[in-house]
């Protein structure tokens, strides 16, 4: 491919996701309503915006719209998605996230493969190199997360946009999300397009949940390639086993969703794949729990799905999810009940591999002991095990601790990257 070819290409990749990011707002539009509306109530606060300028809707509109199950339409939202993406260029080019190891990689993706070989060495000091990869971050964050997504995530957290962006670059990367998007892009004209809108949508909940999993668990996040590197080979490892790790409805629901799929359009195989992220979610928790217990990642993740199906854990997250988000008011409370709920379930997980069993049977740890002098985890015995009322109040109590931290963190300086209100961050 000449050079010329390969920027032509690169121009219509970016068109090309763009769109894929308009069609989904299409998609979505009509239940995303009241997000879209803060956000640009957002943009308009901080002089940003002028709604009568870009013949914009406003709040009244949205709220006449949103009663009769319409949302954005699609000239609209480009110039929404504009806006959001001009406001975060300027967040990330004033931060570090530009500068620090792990994104220079995006400078070389950016130019064709032949300038590429030929000016290796001379990339670092391209006099636009912090702009070029602001630029390409930004584009790829708003397109496949959506252009709420980073306001999202600042508002329901608390973190400023480089962390969410970091964390989203994690979360990518841990997950393997572009062979996802790439498989499903392959079908194209093949299946129809409400099958490829329902695998997006799924990728973009993993997306939501693991950048607010990481931004709360591993805040503050300095570097990318190490979190990568901790979290990356344990997700592919046990990804794959997740269909033997479920047990009861839990494993149910994961069979109707791959049926759910298949009768859209997909093929078994990406429908397996798909309807698993956001159990697969789920093993950052076991690498947790795995690196600071000592114990093996499998058997953490035998117990940890375990102890979700007895508690029906994601009963409760699904249906704190589907609580009404009409507001700020509203909407993050049910976060944090979310975030208080999902944290029960390793930290149970951990009290259960800490502890010794009374009677001192099992020398091998927790174990179930075979003839042959195998051993599996006893699974059943461990998350019969008292003190789940205990680990319940140290899960308030964290969520409490994690929301100071951010708030020291922040500083006199950062106040306005940093939650104003009371409410706890989310995972």
């Amino acid at each position: 491919m000449s050079v010329g070819d390969e920027v032509a290409a690169h121009v219509l990749r970016d068109n090309y996701e763009q769109n894929v990011m308009l069609a989904m707002t299409r998609y979505n539009g009509p239940s995303m309503v009241t997000v879209h509306a803060r956000l640009l109530q957002a943009l308009e606060d901080a002089g940003r915006l002028d709604r009568k300028l870009e013949a914009l809707p406003t709040g009244r509109e949205l709220a006449q719209r949103e009663a009769v199950g319409e949302g954005l339409c699609s000239a609209e939202m480009a110039v929404v998605a504009a806006y959001a993406k001009i406001v975060l260029t300027e967040q990330i080019a004033d931060s570090t996230v530009p500068d620090e190891s792990w994104f220079q990689r995006v400078l070389a993706g950016y130019f064709p493969a032949a300038i590429v070989s030929r000016f290796a060495g001379d990339m670092a000091a391209h006099p636009l190199r912090h702009e070029l990869i602001t630029t390409c971050v930004v584009n790829d964050m708003v397109n496949r997360g959506g252009t709420t997504f980073v306001h999202r995530a600042m508002e329901e957290t608390g973190a400023d946009s480089a962390q969410v962006t970091r964390a989203y670059t994690i979360s990518r990367e841990v997950f393997g999300l572009e062979v996802l998007w790439a498989d499903i892009e392959a079908l194209d004209n093949e299946v129809p397009t409400a099958a490829q809108h329902s695998a997006y949508h799924e990728i973009r909940r993993l997306i939501d949940r693991a950048t607010r999993w990481l931004i709360d668990v591993r805040f503050p996040i300095t570097d990318v390639a190490g979190e990568i590197e901790h979290f990356a080979a344990t997700v592919a490892e046990l990804s794959p086993q997740i269909p033997h790790l479920l047990r009861g409805s839990e494993r149910e629901n994961l069979y109707a969703e791959v049926d759910r799929m298949v009768g859209l359009g997909l093929p078994r195989n990406l429908s397996v794949r798909i309807s698993e992220l956001l159990t697969a979610f789920l093993l950052l928790d076991v690498v947790e729990i795995a690196h600071s217990s000592g114990q093996p990642a499998h058997e953490v993740a035998q117990l940890h799905f375990a102890v979700s199906d007895r508690f029906s854990v994601d009963e409760m997250l699904t249906r704190i999810s589907n609580l009404p988000r009409d507001d700020r008011q509203t909407w993050p409370p049910c976060r944090s009940r979310c975030a208080s709920c999902a944290a029960c379930r390793p930290e149970r997980s951990a009290v259960r591999l800490a502890e010794p069993f009374d009677d001192g049977v099992r020398p091998v740890g927790d174990h179930r002991v075979d003839a042959e002098g195998e051993y599996e985890l006893d699974v059943d015995r461990l998350v019969d095990r008292p003190h789940v009322d205990a680990v319940s109040a140290r899960v308030g109590a964290g969520d409490e601790l994690r929301f100071r931290a951010h708030q020291r963190q922040a500083g006199s300086g950062n106040a306005d990257a940093h939650r104003q209100d009371a409410v706890a961050p989310s995972g």
